[in-house]
């Protein structure tokens, strides 16, 4: 599982720079998140991951039943937002533990 929460890290930091890039960084996703690498993860664990979250004031939030205390990450770093307007990515909420409790992603690939 460290392999495949080290692989979305490295998705989540790189560069994306045309559509195949992000379409790749998709697949990436959604791969580590079927193989269940983040379920149960506490709040550092996936802050070690995925980098320093976003809160959660998105559109996308609400529309999927998330609120503000929960955490929004794009996975990548879009260098061509004249051409890729939407990343792959990612909302997870915690339990009062601390620990993942519920994930949403948005994928851009086919």
């Amino acid at each position: 599982m460290k392999q495949m929460r080290f692989k979305l890290q490295t998705a989540t930091f790189g560069s994306v720079e045309t559509i195949e890039e992000r379409d790749e960084h998709s697949r990436i996703l959604a791969e580590v998140l079927d193989s269940g690498a983040l379920d149960g993860q506490s709040r550092e664990g996936v802050r070690d991951t995925l980098g320093q979250p976003k809160a959660c004031i998105a559109p996308i939030c609400a529309e999927q039943g998330f609120g503000r205390d929960d955490w929004y990450f794009e996975i990548g770093v879009n260098s061509n937002p004249e051409v890729i307007k939407q990343m792959p990515l990612v909302i997870a909420s915690f339990n009062s533990d601390g620990k993942v409790s519920r994930l949403y992603t948005l994928t851009t690939h086919e």
